[in-house]
């Protein structure tokens, strides 16, 4: 082993700078590289200067650095060095572990939901029972003469109304007049899907057919908009910065992430699904 080729195992340049030199000695600028990959300039800038954490999740960083080494011909495990080194990302506890909290809330979740479903059909039976419940029968005795008061109609009438003695005459109740259906939820499928962004956050949307709709950094104060037929899968590396409604009403994406990334599924029908 040389004296140059042991100083370049002992001092090997930081991932960062062998880019930016294996990228010059391309003789490319950022630009070029950047649009040699689809991916913004800014994503090139920070994968030179090491800042992970503008890129987001690692499934991100991976994906990113990976392309990068790619085209400049370095190995393809710089990806996973970069990964390793990356720090986890910071998580609060509330109380007991992740995996606790995790398990509490979907059970929570689905008592919550059993109940719901248990007063639904408990009000749908109580309605039923009521409005099938058997009527009182009125039965209308035709009035004879001998054993019946004669009352004398108001005047302009020639007839006399007969009431039988003894018994108790009731007009039938007019039958309820049935109310509208409720129109229930909105219509998914005929919703749009928006998503805005409070701060700068890293994203993956694809379409049906499988194509990328956007992958990339999207800064604060943007704003997409998609029909849901337009989308079948969406990731948000920062889902603490990202608001997401479908048909007007605010999605809670708690129960999508994982760490700050949050990944669902849209169906045709507009459903929404994890990922």
């Amino acid at each position: 082993m040389t004296i140059e080729s042991f100083q370049d195992t002992l001092f090997e340049d930081p991932i960062g700078l062998r880019f930016r030199h294996a990228r010059e000695k391309a003789r490319w600028s950022i630009e070029s590289a950047a649009q040699q990959l689809k991916l913004p300039v800014s994503v090139i800038d920070a994968i030179e200067r090491e800042d992970w954490a503008r890129l987001g999740a690692p499934i991100f960083v991976r994906s990113y650095v990976g392309s990068y080494a790619k085209l400049l011909g370095l190995p393809a495990s710089l990806a996973d060095e970069v990964v390793k080194g990356k720090p986890a990302p910071q998580l609060m506890a509330i109380g007991g572990t992740p995996v606790t909290q995790r398990a509490y809330k979907r059970s929570s979740m689905n008592v919550g939901y059993l109940v719901m479903t248990i007063l639904i059909v408990a009000a749908v039976v109580a309605l039923a029972l009521y409005f099938q419940s058997p009527k009182r029968s009125v039965t209308l005795i035709p009035l004879d003469a001998s054993d019946s008061y004669g009352l004398m109609a108001p005047a302009g009438t020639s007839e006399a109304v007969a009431i039988e003695t003894g018994s108790a005459v009731s007009v039938p109740a007019a039958p309820a007049a049935q109310t509208p259906a409720s129109s229930g939820a909105p219509d998914l499928a005929s919703g749009a899907i928006v998503i805005r962004f409070r701060g700068d956050s890293w994203v993956d949307l694809v379409d049906r057919s499988g194509v990328h709709l956007e992958r990339g950094l999207v800064p604060a104060g943007t704003e997409r908009r998609f029909e849901t037929h337009q989308l079948a899968s969406v990731t948000l590396g920062d889902a603490s910065a990202v608001d997401v409604s479908l048909a007007g009403a605010q999605l809670d994406l708690t129960p999508f992430r994982e760490a700050n990334v949050a990944r669902f599924t849209v169906s045709s029908d507009g459903r929404i699904a994890s990922n």
